[in-house]
């Protein structure tokens, strides 16, 4: 760049890759925010969750049984 602050003569018009790509992000979110395919995003993003949410919930509920089963297996091996 040149002291007045605008790019110099053989760089001028020319589009760098890096500018190129945060275009394109921008156009990007511009399409998601206005189309269906940012709906699809949330709707995936809430099923993620729910099967999160139900994952967790059956690791609780089966945690004891497992412990439980390890440290049998455990002490089995560990015995003379």
């Amino acid at each position: 760049m040149d002291a007045a602050g605008s790019q110099p003569a053989e760089t001028r018009g020319k589009t760098t890759s890096e500018g190129s790509t945060v275009v394109k992000g921008i156009l990007r979110l511009e399409e998601l925010r206005r189309g269906e395919e940012g709906q699809g995003l949330v709707e995936y993003s809430l099923i993620l969750v729910f099967v999160s949410i139900v994952g967790i919930a059956a690791l609780g509920s089966i945690g004891g049984s497992i412990s439980h089963i390890l440290q049998s297996i455990s002490q089995t091996l560990s015995a003379p």
